[in-house]
């Protein structure tokens, strides 16, 4: 949950004042410098949870560059994998060990914007480079971390019908617009461009979605995996717009599972009370609701799948 990280890691805290704990047969420093020796597919909520560790002391600067260096030095060739990194401790590398920033600058200002044609990777680089003109702003400023530095983004996300309403007066936005990925967003659901009615469903942001169905947004488009507004209203919790949908003639499909994997613990209970029929059925190329619960480390609403019988032998048609 990307609003506790800050509780995250005041127990982390405690906890290692307080017990020798010890993961994998290495104690708790050792087990958290281990993603810094490969930050491969870190998220930026996990990036920031472990500078958020770095600053509280529970390893320090000098530790945390020489674990990130040795990855560095054996693994540069795949720059895209380990981005989230070098955003968040940016500025510590840069500050430190300019040789090692320089490196990383290459890789990423060079790779992705000359050696590349993908207009998303070039998008990265030209935003990675703002990140640093800017002297780090959405990584260092308090204020900032957890916004996004786009402005049709947070407009929706704060439910501000005021401004969307000027946006579309001034023909700043279009009602099916997408929204670009940041390399500084939290929540890994707005990676995948979503459209902005999609955004305002996941966010509870009753009024601009109530705007942008009245402004003829189009309800069946989907994001770049190919889930759609429905998904969002579920990862975002809000059974009023859920209930909607279905109305509209929306599939249930998926809507547990997201829910699930969201930690939507009161929608999962209000959705089997209504339906619960449709708890077992699984989504196609997905699963059913208990693997994305294992997905999220979502125990509550695993075992509350168990006491209810959902079907703990289902299968994933993807891996198991």
């Amino acid at each position: 949950n990307i609003e506790n990280i800050d509780n995250y890691v005041k127990i982390i805290v405690q906890v290692n004042k307080s017990f020798n704990v010890q993961f994998q047969n290495v104690n708790l420093k050792e087990y958290l410098l281990s993603f810094c020796s490969n930050p491969v597919h870190l998220t930026n909520a996990q990036c920031l949870f472990l500078l958020k560790c770095l600053q509280a002391g529970i390893f320090n600067t000098e530790e945390c560059l020489l674990h990130f260096h040795y990855f560095f030095d054996i693994d540069y060739k795949i720059p895209n994998m380990w981005l989230p990194f070098v955003v968040w401790f940016g500025p510590i590398i840069e500050e430190h060990d300019h040789a090692l920033f320089r490196d990383c600058i290459r890789q990423y200002v060079t790779f992705f914007k000359r050696l590349y044609t993908e207009k998303t990777l070039e998008n990265k680089a030209n935003q990675f480079e703002e990140l640093q003109k800017n002297k780090w702003n959405y990584v260092t400023d308090p204020h900032l971390i957890g916004t996004n530095p786009f402005a049709l983004y947070n407009i929706i996300k704060n439910d501000d019908l005021s401004s969307l309403h000027k946006f579309y007066q001034n023909k700043k936005v279009k009602v099916n617009s997408r929204i670009d990925p940041s390399i500084v967003e939290l929540n890994g659901f707005m990676d995948y461009s979503p459209a902005l009615i999609e955004v305002a469903a996941f966010f509870n942001s009753t009024k601009c979605f109530q705007f942008l169905l009245s402004k003829l947004s189009k309800l069946d488009v989907c994001d770049k995996r190919g889930f759609n507004v429905i998904h969002y209203a579920a990862a975002g919790g809000n059974m009023e717009m859920v209930d909607r949908l279905l109305a509209m003639g929306f599939s249930f499909e998926g809507v547990f599972q997201f829910a699930a994997y969201c930690h939507r613990y009161e929608l999962v209970e209000q959705l089997y009370l209504q339906y619960p029929d449709f708890i077992d059925h699984p989504m196609k190329n997905y699963g059913s609701v208990m693997h994305f619960c294992a997905m999220s480390n979502n125990i509550r609403t695993l075992l509350f799948c168990i006491q209810n019988h959902v079907d703990i032998n289902a299968r994933n048609d993807i891996y198991f």
